[in-house]
This record gives C-alpha cells, sequence and structure tokens, in this order.
C-alpha cells in the first residue's frame, strides 16, 4: 500500500518560528499526528484547530470565510 499524506497544521514551536510570538503547537503533537494517521491509512491529518477551521472553511460558504478574515484584521 502507498500512502502518500496531507499534513496539515498550524504554528510549530521551532527554531523557524522563534521570532513569532503566537501561540505554536509542540512539534512532537505534529509527529504523534501524523503517524497515528498513517497507521490508520489516513489521506489527509488536521493536527491543531487552526487547521480544522482553515479546512471547514473551504468546505463552507466562501463569504463565511472573507467575514472571518475581515474579522481577524480588526482584532489586530
Amino acid at each position: 500500500v502507498i500512502l502518500v499524506q496531507g499534513l496539515h497544521f498550524g504554528a510549530v514551536d521551532t527554531d523557524f518560528s522563534a521570532g513569532f510570538d503566537i501561540p505554536k503547537i509542540a512539534p512532537e503533537d505534529v509527529v504523534r499526528a501524523s503517524l497515528d494517521g498513517l497507521e490508520a491509512s489516513t489521506a489527509e491529518v488536521l493536527v491543531d484547530a487552526e487547521s480544522r477551521a482553515a479546512k471547514a472553511a473551504l468546505t463552507g460558504d466562501p463569504n463565511n470565510y472573507v467575514q472571518s478574515m475581515e474579522g481577524l484584521g480588526e482584532q489586530r
């Protein structure tokens, strides 16, 4: 069996993201989710809340996504 896995996640606490003061997930969580997905033969793994929200937004009404992004811009 050949499996290609789509692994989606938000910011991960690594050297690459060290300069960003934002919530981050642990690298171990990404690896764990990926391995769990491989064991279950899951083609797509959504590791965190951000990736699940993005996936939900992409399958919903496009206007809802645009409105949610506009709201984020106002909070900054």
